[in-house]
């Protein structure tokens, strides 16, 4: 064993430390038996999330039976650095951060990450006894009811988080968060905006399954800020077109969101069925003003509160 392999596993473990931290950080006033949402009544992109994890306990798990401890590593980073630190955890930080404690939305994503916490401790469990240890000491300071990590079996997942064409929309969806990452970077560059809820992302694509996953997403034609879509992609709000780029200008006319100056990309994206759709993406500055509450530009006025910020603010003072 030498420095380099050293020097590599230290630095899973540290991965491995900081996910575990951040969905500790998320479930402390979560009690499962008590604030758990039903699985139909979650928000998409947590439903994707629990189909993402019922195939990494599938693949977990027969890299255990195999005894393939470099897969069995292989499967664990790739679950923390790709699917939860670059994708998931950044997407729910605003449901987590700033809706009412109690909402649905909120009690959705803590849902999702204390089914993620006992999953992924329990994998990692045989080959990092003592962190998974330590993971359930904190945790039975939150809950009151889990008595450690080798004294609740293994890995149990649920036959209805096993979702292929929810899993399908959203790859569609990440291929095109790719696209808006190339317009949003054009547009730091040149200091249009700093971070990406400064952008408004318009995202045309042409009719087809490619337009239609994106569409379900989205919710229906048009702009909005509070979409699946809108989510992942971390934006204030994202348009989106079925036709060619010259309604753009017409259709954020009537929808509040002005291309002041536009940063685009285009690129071809695929899905699981081999349909390719050319995509274009345009990143501009929002036309809205941000509220100083969720650094979201939904503001009306400057330096106001947005009315999702005001609503939650006024269940808080007479609740």
């Amino acid at each position: 064993i030498g420095p380099h392999v050293l020097s590599q596993t230290s630095d899973l473990f540290r991965k491995i430390r900081n996910t575990v931290r951040f969905m500790l950080g998320s479930l402390h006033d979560f009690n499962p038996d008590t604030d758990r949402i039903a699985y139909k009544d979650m928000n998409p992109l947590d439903q994707y999330l629990l189909h993402l994890l019922r195939a990494y306990a599938t693949n977990v798990t027969s890299a255990y039976e195999e005894s393939n401890f470099s897969k069995i590593s292989h499967h664990l980073v790739n679950l923390i650095t790709v699917d939860l630190s670059a994708f998931y955890f950044d997407a729910i930080k605003d449901r987590l951060y700033v809706e009412d404690r109690t909402s649905s939305g909120r009690r959705s994503a803590q849902t999702a990450l204390f089914h993620l916490l006992t999953s992924v401790t329990k994998s990692f469990a045989p080959v990092a006894p003592h962190l998974a240890e330590e993971v359930y000491a904190h945790r039975r300071g939150c809950t009151g009811q889990l008595s450690g990590a080798f004294k609740n079996g293994w890995i149990e997942t649920s036959p209805e988080w096993d979702r292929p064409a929810l899993a399908a929309d959203f790859a569609v969806a990440r291929q095109v968060k790719e696209l808006c990452q190339q317009a949003m970077e054009r547009a730091r560059i040149d200091k249009t905006i700093g971070s990406s809820l400064d952008a408004d992302l318009i995202i045309t694509a042409g009719a087809g399954p490619i337009f239609q996953a994106l569409e379900r997403l989205h919710g229906s034609v048009g702009t909005c800020g509070s979409s699946s879509l809108a989510e992942l992609l971390v934006a204030s709000h994202v348009t989106l077109l079925s036709d060619g780029r010259e309604t753009v200008e017409h259709l954020c006319a009537n929808t509040g969101v002005v291309p002041t100056k536009e940063y685009s990309v285009g690129g071809s994206v695929k899905d699981e069925n081999g349909n390719v759709n050319e995509i274009w993406v345009e990143a501009c500055r929002c036309s809205f003003y941000k509220c100083p509450r969720c650094w979201k530009f939904w503001s009306a006025e400057e330096g106001s509160l947005c009315q999702r910020c005001e609503h939650v603010l006024n269940m808080k003072a007479t609740g």
